[in-house]
């Protein structure tokens, strides 16, 4: 299930939690949470199918304006290349209080895009890699 995210969602990055490099520059960003299931009916359940969640996932991605000189931009190559996880921080609801905030670790897919404007862009994919926690802002 993919959601829109909104121009209130800002998105951090860093090499350690929290992340604190805030990601400019972006537009589109969408995020995506699914879970597997397996089925536990049995026979005295009544004829109602039974499920337990699995396996959980989620993915993030998003369009940034494209400097392959920035730091920001560097590292998010560096971690696409190696496949080091990257640390990421998601605030849904920009830095409004009383809202959850999400940390996790997340791979790196960079994918080049069409410009906007003339200036180079990039379509990037965080997939998560293990927990995410929540938080209150």
């Amino acid at each position: 299930m993919a959601t829109g995210l909104g121009r209130l969602s800002e998105v951090y990055i860093g090499t350690s939690s929290p992340a604190t490099t805030k990601l400019t520059q972006i537009t589109d960003p969408s995020e995506s949470l699914d879970h597997k299931r397996a089925d536990t009916t049995t026979n005295d359940s009544g004829g109602d199918e039974e499920h337990v969640v699995t396996h959980k996932s989620g993915s993030m991605s998003l369009k940034i304006l494209w400097d392959p000189a920035s730091p920001t931009c560097q590292s998010l190559i560096t971690h696409h290349q190696s496949g080091d996880p990257i640390y990421i921080r998601h605030r849904p609801h920009g830095t409004s209080s009383g809202y959850i905030q999400h940390d996790f670790q997340a791979t790196v897919v960079l994918k080049d895009s069409a410009p906007v404007g003339g200036v180079s862009t990039m379509d990037v994919t965080f997939t998560r890699t293990g927990a995410m926690t929540p938080s209150n802002q």
